[in-house]
């Protein structure tokens, strides 16, 4: 039985979703225990949760924080509360790989002791030795598998102690803007074949496929689009900067006004920025920051976008200096020079009860 891939959550009860396993995803009854759990801390509170609930939390925000900006973001974000026990959480589920990682990424903040407290003033603290370690961290995790099922066994397994009650208090997910054909594209590729990583051409061939099993309605633009995103999102995963040469700017062209393209555009940019082409990051940077002035300011997809895009200037001010001098110009209601507000832009894992790990915003 094909699984469906989207369980909305709407308040059900652990045997509830638990008796969905066979009808939807994984990771949207992954992401649905994730929102029920939150549900339930708004009437007891964090600290009234069980180990395993909060577990449940811990996992899955490092899981979408270090896939969306890796483990600075993680430690930089209210996520951190989940630092002292994470490593023990992501052991207790089997994902000892992803312990490892994380573990190098705690020592890399090199604390006395290891509170949120702590890893809050050491994230706040400009480190390149630190951040090199963080972001060869984020390479490997990148490659890890996600063990979606070993996970969900795990709540299955102690079900008696994550115990979601009935409630019409729920977290509501946005109404998103719909996809273009070419964004759903994207999406599909990713879950195509696990640990995939396919030519142009491959791509190209199964995004054909894609369009003939779904029966979409796509045009060759389309597949194509897809195609190349894809095949560039791999490739700065990977640290692949020559290939990442040849496909940005088409990914660019094709692709710069469909919300699967700001993840990937970003993680380009630090790519560049890290592999010292700085010249070329300020040049791309700048030209999707000029596209961004052309749009609705008021809108809450751009200003998402912008939030999005500011930690890469705040934190890259030498190495994008034109690009740095243009946000500051053109967009005055982010400072720079203080903490930055987080960006409701859903990208990856952050929507909860949904199946992509690609970009959708409201």
């Amino acid at each position: 039985m094909e699984r469906l891939p989207r369980l909305e959550y709407t308040g059900q009860t652990t045997p509830e979703l638990l008796d969905c396993k066979n009808s939807h995803s994984i990771l949207s009854l992954l992401f649905a225990f994730e929102w029920g759990i939150q549900a339930k801390a708004k009437q007891v509170g964090e600290a009234g949760l069980t180990d395993e609930e909060r577990l449940v939390l811990a996992v899955l925000a490092l899981d979408r924080e270090v896939n969306n900006g890796g483990y600075h973001q993680f430690f930089w974000n209210s996520s951190r509360r989940f630092s002292p026990m994470i490593v023990e959480s992501l052991r207790r589920i089997g994902r000892t790989a992803a312990a490892s990682l994380t573990e190098r990424a705690i020592t890399a903040l090199r604390l006395k002791s290891l509170t949120v407290e702590a890893v809050e003033q050491a994230i706040l603290e400009e480190n390149t030795e630190r951040d090199a370690i963080l972001d060869a961290c984020d390479k490997e995790f990148y490659k890890l598998d996600s063990a979606d099922e070993s996970f969900f066994k795990f709540i299955e397994d102690n079900q008696s102690q994550i115990q979601l009650v009935k409630t019409e208090d729920y977290p509501r997910f946005p109404v998103l803007r719909k996809l273009s054909a070419s964004s759903k594209l994207n999406i599909s590729l990713s879950f195509w074949k696990k640990g995939w990583n396919p030519t142009l051409e491959e791509a190209r061939e199964a995004a054909r496929e894609i369009v003939k099993r779904d029966a979409m309605s796509a045009s060759e633009k389309d597949i194509e689009g897809a195609a190349v995103l894809y095949v560039l999102g791999r490739s700065v995963r990977s640290g692949d900067v020559e290939t990442g040469t040849l496909l940005a700017p088409r990914a660019f062209e094709m692709m710069h006004d469909e919300p699967s393209y700001i993840i990937v555009h970003r993680d380009w940019i630090k790519l560049l920025v890290q592999s010292g082409q700085s010249d070329l990051a300020d040049a791309m940077s700048l030209s999707y920051l000029e596209y961004l002035t052309k749009l609705d300011q008021s809108e809450i997809r751009t200003k998402n976008y912008i939030l999005f895009l500011a930690p890469v200037m705040q934190e890259n001010r030498e190495a994008l200096p034109r690009s740095v001098e243009f946000f500051t110009a053109n967009f005055p209601m982010v400072d720079l020079d203080k903490p930055l507000p987080r960006s409701q832009v859903v990208i990856g894992r952050t929507a909860p009860g949904t199946g992509p790990r690609r970009p959708e915003t409201q």
